[in-house]
């Protein structure tokens, strides 16, 4: 489907989950957690512990695809932020913002986060979004991927 882009599950080491649905040829086949995950819920009466809870261990690519989501969300804000001190860095991402608020640009950012298993792009965010790097190397490893995407357009 254009313009969507499709998320699969993983469990915490990246392994793809046996519910998903089958892989699309024509597709990155991206995969993020979601099972067994923790989830925040509305007051319910946990059978198992004999009490009330608040949270419920879920797992489905629509666990999946809001965590997802949130890593896409987290990049375009990142692009966003302007750092007083640093023109430099807030102009190379103030270029990219547009390409990267395309659907083929945040292809092109979600897959370059992935490491490859099985036959799915499983998405870590850190492989770009590394709290060590400095600002001006993720702009400018976002610019790459921008410019090596949209370099003819």
């Amino acid at each position: 489907m254009p313009g969507v882009i499709c998320i699969n599950a993983a469990n915490g080491d990246g392994v793809p989950s046996g519910f998903n649905p089958p892989i699309q040829p024509s597709s990155p086949n991206f995969s993020i957690v979601g099972e067994d995950v923790k989830s925040s819920w509305i007051k319910w009466h946990n059978a198992k512990k004999g009490q009330e809870d608040d949270e419920k261990v879920m797992s489905g690519t629509s666990v999946a695809t809001p965590i997802a989501a949130g890593v896409a969300a987290l990049t375009l804000e990142f692009a966003m932020q302007e750092d007083p001190s640093d023109e430099e860095t807030n102009k190379i991402l103030k270029d990219q913002l547009w390409y990267l608020k395309r659907h083929i640009g945040m292809v092109q950012v979600l897959t370059a986060m992935s490491e490859k298993i099985r036959d799915y792009n499983n998405i870590v965010p850190w492989n770009i979004l590394k709290a060590r790097r400095t600002r001006r190397k993720v702009a400018t490893d976002i610019e790459g991927l921008m410019d090596s995407r949209f370099r003819n357009e």
